[in-house]
């Protein structure tokens, strides 16, 4: 039943989106965010929800991975500190890129890594 509920909520919130995407008059296939390109026509409330929206699930996203990450990577509290140091430092040097970028580079790396895997099995 919530399973139900969740992909009708869902799939009302991509239809308002891509109605929403469809009212722009703007040229959003150059923007690497379309969405923030529409939203900026519209008055401030929207575009700080908006912000505010996405940077909830970036967050809630991150905090998740994180969390997942360092427990399953870590065996005791000291390298658990030292490796959300490191976790730390790598996020806030990997933030400075550009998303278009990052995944213009990782994408072929991962690639390759695949094909290593599969090779390896």
């Amino acid at each position: 039943m919530l399973s139900g509920l969740s992909f009708l909520v869902l799939l009302v919130l991509s239809f308002a989106i891509y109605n929403l995407l469809l009212q722009g008059n703007l040229e959003i296939y150059a923007l690497e965010m379309p969405i923030i390109g529409v939203v900026k026509k519209y008055n401030n409330f929207y575009k700080v929800a908006y912000i505010a929206i996405i940077g909830i699930s970036i967050l809630t996203s991150a905090v998740s991975a994180g969390c997942g990450f360092l427990n399953n990577c870590s065996h005791n509290k000291k390298q658990f500190k030292s490796n959300l140091i490191t976790m730390s430092i790598a996020a806030v040097v990997v933030s400075q890129i550009k998303f278009s970028t990052f995944v213009n580079l990782l994408y072929p790396v991962l690639g390759l890594i695949g094909m290593l895997e599969i090779v390896l099995l």
